[in-house]
């Protein structure tokens, strides 16, 4: 049996497009789940959700160590609302706001500020069975992909393995695209604000355009049965990363940055209960940077 799964906006690209591929095999009879525990178990849920869990954090962790590895000061600075007593938030760092909004999209949270920076988990909620991603962005996407090779599979069980491997390499490499899609549109949204362009139309314009298609073939043999995949994507090791001007790329304000006050908003409500004008000044800031 050969089969071929193409994400739904990928049918456009041919394999011959994508000119680098990897391959993994797999042992077909090891590590089944029936069809209906795809679908239904609860337990398959948990896992495919932990395994999604480890798949982002791996991207974030390469993210962090390599492209933004100059710029954590400057992500602490905007994620926890840091500033100077009596002085206005400082300018936003192009790489701290491509980061942190691709990380509120692509997770779906309620704001981009948070006083927890070092956590990148949110529970699961049980709501979706089967479905239920951290990565909650794609989940539609990975759904689509992971039931096309279920269903063209044709028998009572499949193997899970495959299952996590297709939604580990899918939302490894869609991360990134994404982020490198956020990074090269984030000065013109600092400079501009939400009317230029906001980051769900980005989202979009990541989906419409990455490429990536998977190929695989059952092996029915005498001694052992498996399943070879193929897949084929557009390499991103090359993207050219933008350069934007760093407002703290000068020692006195990376020295500064450690010395400032979060400016949460619950942080700000006990703090100062009854200073209006500066809750109202970090509401409006939060207003304007939010979406």
């Amino acid at each position: 049996m050969f089969g071929e799964l193409l994400a739904k906006k990928q049918i456009k690209y041919p394999f011959l497009t994508l000119r680098n591929n990897t391959k993994k095999s797999f042992t077909q009879d090891n590590n089944k789940i029936l069809i209906d525990d795809f679908y239904y178990s609860t337990q398959f849920n948990k896992d495919l959700y932990n395994n999604n869990v480890n798949t982002f954090q791996t991207c974030n962790r390469y993210l962090r160590k390599n492209l933004l590895r100059n710029h954590s000061n400057c992500i602490k600075q905007f994620w926890q609302l840091l500033k100077s007593d009596e002085e206005e938030f400082p300018d936003i760092c192009p790489y701290a706001y491509a980061y942190i909004n691709w990380r509120k999209t692509l997770l779906k949270t309620e704001h981009f500020y948070s006083s927890d920076t070092r956590s990148s988990v949110v529970a699961r909620s049980g709501g979706r069975h089967g479905y239920e991603l951290l990565t909650n962005a794609i989940t539609d996407d990975i759904k689509l992909l992971l039931e096309e090779y279920v269903l063209s599979s044709k028998g009572k069980q499949v193997n899970k393995d495959t299952l996590v491997w297709i939604q580990e390499q899918w939302s490894y490499r869609f991360s990134l695209a994404f982020f490198y899609d956020c990074l090269k549109y984030a000065n013109d949204t600092l400079l501009h604000g939400k009317k230029h362009t906001d980051w769900d139309k980005i989202l979009m314009s990541t989906k419409a355009n990455f490429k990536i298609a998977f190929k695989y073939q059952e092996i029915k043999g005498k001694r052992a049965k498996g399943i070879n995949f193929k897949m084929y994507y557009e390499n991103t090791a090359n993207t050219k990363i933008p350069e934007h001007q760093c407002p703290n790329h000068s020692l006195r304000r990376k020295r500064a940055i450690p010395k400032m006050k979060s400016y949460l908003p619950a942080r700000i409500s006990m703090d100062y209960p009854q200073n209006y004008e500066l809750i109202n000044y970090v509401s409006s800031y939060i207003k304007k940077q939010d979406y």
